[in-house]
């Protein structure tokens, strides 16, 4: 019987990557442990100094990004966020992916974030909401959870 990882491997050279977690998850823990990676930000007065987490699967970074619920720096002088990727993205499209949690303003937030990591770049940009139209509040504490994969160069 094939092991979680052998599975993994094989539906990514076929071309269809799983979305089931489950099984993303326990080839993972047969492959190795997360790494620390401590990314720059744009977009605050004072930079936030947190760690997230990755782990790399061939070319394919998965990474998770948490901050405590009241998380980065009360010191938000922008109303954009930017933060650096642990690699370089591959030169492709841009990749979306939902933030299902996101404060502004020091509040919890009732819609969905969206965080875009730029085709070819190591930079991730954080919008408010799904359209990218709502601005971050220039004041009070942000933050988001998520977590995704990409493609790396």
């Amino acid at each position: 019987m094939p092991t979680n990882l052998e599975i993994l491997v094989s539906k990514i050279q076929n071309g269809t990557l799983p979305y089931d977690l489950a099984l993303l998850v326990n080839a993972l823990k047969e492959i190795g442990e997360y790494k620390d990676w401590k990314p720059l930000f744009g977009g605050f007065a004072a930079p936030p100094e947190v760690t997230f987490r990755y782990i790399l699967l061939g070319k394919i970074c998965f990474f998770r990004v948490y901050t405590d619920i009241f998380g980065l720096s009360a010191n938000n002088d922008a109303d954009s966020k930017v933060m650096s990727m642990p690699f370089r993205a591959a030169r492709k499209a841009n990749q979306d992916i939902v933030v299902p949690s996101i404060i502004n303003n020091s509040n919890i937030q009732a819609n969905q974030g969206l965080a875009r990591i730029l085709a070819g770049e190591d930079v991730c940009i954080v919008y408010r909401n799904p359209t990218t139209t709502m601005q971050w509040t220039p004041t009070g504490e942000v933050g988001w959870n998520f977590q995704g994969h990409y493609e790396i160069l």
